[in-house]
């Protein structure tokens, strides 16, 4: 795979975009930590105590910014109006 990408970057154009999108590419695939590994760990109670660590208050921000798109995408009514069929209401879920 390297190789075909090296044999591109020397018959593209150095002033040519796909030039420099396979440059990047390829210091991208060079930078990479190629033979490092970690043990795997199959706890479920790790795995997710580690999620909750790293994403501490996503799911308040998720709430937050879907509560706002749904209310957003709502379409507005003069105040008093009488809504005349249920598929022109609006539904908000609000799950935990």
């Amino acid at each position: 795979m390297i190789d075909e990408e090296i044999a591109k970057l020397r018959s593209l154009e150095p002033a040519s975009s796909e030039f420099s999108v396979t440059r990047n590419y390829l210091d991208w695939l060079t930078s990479l930590p190629w033979g490092q590994t970690n043990p795997e760990i199959y706890d479920i109670p790790h795995a997710q105590a580690t999620l909750d660590a790293d994403h501490h208050g996503l799911q308040a921000r998720i709430f937050r910014s879907r509560t706002s798109f749904h209310l957003r995408a709502r379409p507005a009514r003069p105040a008093g109006e009488v809504v005349a069929s249920r598929a022109a209401s609006a539904l908000l879920t609000l799950s935990n």
